[in-house]
């Protein structure tokens, strides 16, 4: 009998020791789960957290994207400015843009070309359906046809319809661009687009002034005497992204600095 109860004893102790060993387990699994979920949650946060600090959002988007309105000096033609050689692909590569190229040859603020209308109609609806975060409005020779109290209108009136359709987006003014300084009726149309945009308050550059196409300077001009080559294009690119950058509409990065335009009144429109 005392061996039967000792042996029945000593299974008991084993029953129980194993019992525990089995609930150690348990928990030690539980445990390993626990920290597994803790882990798992930890880099889903940090993942998380850097995804919304990283990830490209509205303002960023708009921010990036530059629209060119123009006439063919913005346009390209063949004889240059095509594809990544015309002055807004240049200047996107360089600052790091998505643009927008509006620009229709023959086209100017009062001028229609034969194919085309003025800017107001032809460039600006698909301008203000991209909403850029800046807008640069250059030309035209071709409001040479007309006097120039007709262009200086038309831009005044564009330049109100943009701030009023597109608060906060930044507006440049590039003068006529031509071969050499603008001399005669040039200069008169020149004098006139900068008195449209200083009674805008808006910045204006001077091409002609800065003379970004010089007759000095052998391969700027194509055959017709008239219209930039790749080689134009790439040097206006170049005067025009060291004026933005002087003038403070953008960074030395391409970031474009927003201006508030809700209250924008043209004097004398």
């Amino acid at each position: 009998m005392p061996n039967a109860i000792q042996s029945r004893g000593f299974g008991g102790r084993i029953d129980s020791t194993y019992g525990r060993c089995r609930a150690w387990k348990s928990v030690m699994s539980t445990i390993r789960v626990a920290r597994a979920s803790v882990w798992v949650l930890v880099v889903l946060s940090v993942g998380l957290s850097c995804w919304l600090l990283l990830r490209p959002n509205d303002k960023d988007a708009r921010e990036s994207t530059v629209a060119f309105v123009g006439d063919s000096y913005f346009a390209g033609t063949k004889l240059g400015g095509i594809g990544r050689s015309n002055i807004a692909s240049l200047l996107a590569g360089r600052f790091g843009w998505n643009s927008l190229n509006a620009a229709v040859g023959g086209t100017g603020y009062a001028h229609a070309s034969s194919t085309s209308p003025p800017y107001a109609l032809a460039q600006l609806p698909a301008v203000l359906s991209h909403d850029p975060s800046l807008i640069l409005v250059e030309g035209s020779i071709n409001d040479g046809h007309a006097e120039p109290a007709s262009a200086e209108a038309a831009a005044k009136n564009l330049y109100a319809v943009i701030a009023g359709r597109l608060p906060g987006v930044r507006i440049v003014v590039v003068g006529p661009i031509s071969p050499g300084r603008a001399t005669g009726s040039l200069a008169a149309l020149d004098d006139a687009m900068r008195r449209a945009a200083n009674s805008c308050g808006l910045p204006y550059i001077d091409a002609s002034g800065e003379d970004w196409l010089p007759a000095g300077i052998p391969g700027l001009i194509g055959s017709d005497g008239v219209h930039p080559t790749d080689a134009g294009h790439q040097r206006m690119a170049t005067l025009l992204g060291d004026d933005l950058v002087r003038l403070g509409v953008v960074s030395a990065e391409g970031d474009v600095r927003s201006a508030a335009n809700e209250s924008l009144r043209c004097a004398g429109a």
